[in-house]
């Protein structure tokens, strides 16, 4: 976990408030998220989890609040500031959202003929090594459906590097894997974040995951419609501040 003290905020969340017109989603949310950090978003179903990540993109613009990237108001940026900034993300969605027409070489490739200046031959090595750190050197040849599910997270994995982010936002990054490949994957993120120090905000419900990776946590509480909870994962299992995030932590993993 990156030392409190001397590292810069790379996100900060001011009185944030979520709805789905009228419908209340999340309201009063405050909380910062510092770089380099593994930074856990966790809560009930229904409770706006995959709801806040959008809104952390910027693909979804608050009613109230603000979200700060380096002290910057998100939504008061111009549309290409903010258009540059997205580019410097890195996002895994649960499904991998590869695009099963195209190979993983090229999921990957896509995005570098798009946004850099690389030749052919340049990209073609930021593939095979953007694979090879995922563990699946060799397969820049084979489609999404020649895989495994896993196989297809890490694939996920390996395009959201592509460009090099500073900050990775992954949506329940281990939905629907076994526990092998569930572990493979939490060590794949704890990784990047030690050997690149990329802030990395994980969407999960998972307790083996948030417990293994997270540096924070925050709980965002369906009736109370706020975060109740916020610190060390292992804090708020042994020592919870309310019954639901007691009840949350302290359950069976599913």
């Amino acid at each position: 976990m990156p030392d409190q003290n001397d590292t810069a905020v790379h996100v900060k969340v001011q009185d944030l408030e979520m709805r789905y017109n009228n419908f209340l989603i999340q309201k009063n949310l405050n909380f910062e998220i510092r770089k380099g950090e593994i930074f856990m978003i966790a809560g009930s179903s229904g409770s706006g989890k995959s709801t806040l990540l959008r809104h952390l993109i910027g693909l979804m613009k608050p009613v109230n609040g603000k979200i700060f990237y380096h002290d910057r108001n998100l939504w008061d940026m111009l549309p290409q500031e903010q258009k540059a900034l997205q580019r410097r993300m890195g996002i895994l969605y649960q499904s991998a959202a590869l695009w099963s027409s195209l190979t993983l070489g090229e999921n990957i490739a896509i995005l570098l003929e798009n946004f850099t200046d690389y030749d052919q031959s340049e990209i073609r090595h930021i593939v095979e090594f953007k694979l090879a750190l995922v563990g699946l050197a060799g397969y820049q040849d084979y489609y999404p459906s020649d895989i495994s599910g896993g196989m297809r997270k890490r694939a996920g994995l390996a395009r959201a590097m592509a460009l090099d982010p500073d900050i990775f936002l992954f949506d329940e990054p281990t939905a629907g894997l076994d526990p092998v490949n569930s572990q493979r994957l939490d060590s794949l993120i704890k990784q990047l974040r030690d050997n690149l120090g990329t802030t990395v905000v994980v969407v999960s419900h998972e307790l083996d995951s948030i417990f293994a990776i997270g540096d924070t946590v925050i709980f965002l509480d369906s009736e109370e419609k706020t975060i109740t909870g916020m610190g060390v994962p292992a804090d708020l299992r042994d020592h919870p501040p309310n019954s639901r995030v007691s009840e949350f932590f302290n359950r069976e993993n599913k």
